[in-house]
């Protein structure tokens, strides 16, 4: 390995252990998180009464039943990613126009029924919020935060004609040796009607404690993802219905992906320090865990998870060497290393590796052409990958990304259009930009 591209991977792996930290309870602002500890009993969903507004704590759940835990499915025989750009499912890429610029975490993005984007980082510890119709111009908004609090790790999520914006509360303490000076006041969550109504107050769900992963909204019923007790107890999916919240641990999970099935069910994705793993929560809040890859000495992480017809799963994740930050750390070789993508589209689970190459990734879904859209980072910018509904892939790099990272990618089905999220230091100043593809259906 040269001196040059041992360097880039450096730089990789040290910003998808960055993109890692927020997914899993890390905030913008670059505050160090306590590893979840390995929960491996779980806990069935149990109802209790409302959180308070206050910010006083409340009880910790105890565990119950093991959850089932299926193995892992043996990679089924796919055809390899093709050499070469084979009839792209994109014919053109806008230029980057910018969405938020200064110092902003890891974005999160949604699209509405009226084909409008929502989009939602944290910049310098405060809230973030951007609409546009068609990607390329966009209205921006911040939002005020509390005195002597700072609000981090933002999602969004559309249900009908609201939409919901959910983030992670910090309160500044007195620091010392291995305490980073925040504590997690807990979840808050905020709402508008669309297109234009006035968004609400800010209400908090969940415990104290809490520090938000993933967020999503179905049926006027909240479902998250969470890591509790500062960053540093178990992570969990949570529920709340009404005024009624209940939780259940995920065994061992450190970073999380969720989604809701068309039959109500959640689907989490789910990485431990070496695995990745496949949640479905059943009825009575019962877990059915299936370990989709086992990277053995390699560390998981980055999941990204979408759902198609029947509940069908894509997932993108990358597998890395483990990093500690010694010098010798880059020497071990690591030859599955990469980005990888696994479906049970066909009935029965195929894992493919896109990349050898580790970096972010994140994957969205046209369910009516039955393609799955994948963006990841290289070491000379972003690619985009095509799977048809036969399983052929095409590929083809994204122009002018060579100073970007790749954080997310929606599609938005009236147009038939890709959003794709990046953060692009191409004027040597940070700042989230966007850039739309123009799909093209066969």
């Amino acid at each position: 390995m040269t001196t040059r591209t041992h360097s880039i991977e450096r730089a990789v792996l040290l910003a998808l252990t960055a993109i890692a930290i927020a997914a899993c309870g890390g905030s913008a602002s670059g505050r160090p998180v306590a590893s979840a500890r390995p929960d491996p009993t779980g806990s069935a969903l149990k109802p209790s009464a409302a959180p308070p507004s206050v910010e006083a704590p409340v009880p910790s759940e105890g565990p119950s039943a093991d959850p089932t835990v299926e193995p892992s499915p043996a990679p089924t025989a796919h055809p390899p990613v093709p050499a070469g750009p084979v009839r792209p499912a994109v014919r053109a890429w806008s230029r980057q126009r910018t969405v938020f610029a200064g110092d902003c975490g890891v974005p999160a993005a949604s699209v509405d029924a009226g084909g409008r984007y929502h989009v939602v980082a944290s910049c310098d510890t405060r809230i973030r919020y951007a609409v546009s119709a068609d990607g390329r111009t966009w209205t921006a908004h911040t939002f005020a935060r509390p005195a002597h609090r700072l609000e981090v790790d933002p999602q969004v999520a559309v249900d009908g004609r609201t939409l919901y914006l959910a983030y992670t509360r910090l309160r500044p303490v007195d620091g010392g040796c291995g305490d980073d000076g925040l504590t997690d006041v807990g979840v808050y969550y905020r709402t508008k009607r669309l297109p234009d109504g006035a968004w609400s107050a800010a209400v908090r769900i969940g415990h104290v404690g809490d520090h938000l992963q993933s967020f999503r909204v179905v049926d006027r019923v909240i479902h998250e993802t969470f890591v509790s007790a500062d960053g540093r107890g178990p992570v969990s999916y949570g529920r709340q219905a009404g005024s009624t919240f209940s939780a259940i641990r995920l065994p061992e999970a450190v970073a999380t992906s969720l989604r809701i099935g068309d039959d109500g069910r959640p689907r989490i994705a789910f990485t431990t320090q070496h695995t990745l793993r496949l949640a479905t929560v059943g009825r009575g809040g019962k877990l059915a865990v299936t370990t989709l890859f086992d990277g053995k000495d390699m560390a998981i992480v980055g999941p990204s998870l979408v759902l198609g017809a029947g509940n069908r799963a894509y997932l993108t994740w990358t597998a890395q060497q483990p990093w500690g930050g010694g010098c010798a750390d880059g020497e071990r070789p690591y030859p599955r290393k990469g980005v990888y993508f696994g479906t049970d589209a066909s009935g029965a689970w195929q894992v493919k590796r896109l990349s050898s190459v580790p970096g972010a990734s994140s994957i969205a879904l046209d369910p009516d052409a039955g393609i799955a859209h994948t963006v990841i980072s290289q070491q000379r910018g972003l690619r985009y990958l095509a799977r048809d509904a036969a399983g052929a892939w095409s590929w083809q790099d994204i122009p002018d990304t060579d100073s970007t990272w790749a954080l997310a990618v929606r599609h938005e089905p009236r147009t038939d259009a890709l959003l794709v999220l990046a953060q692009s230091y191409g004027d040597g100043s940070p700042q989230i930009v966007a850039i739309i593809g123009s799909a093209r259906r066969s």
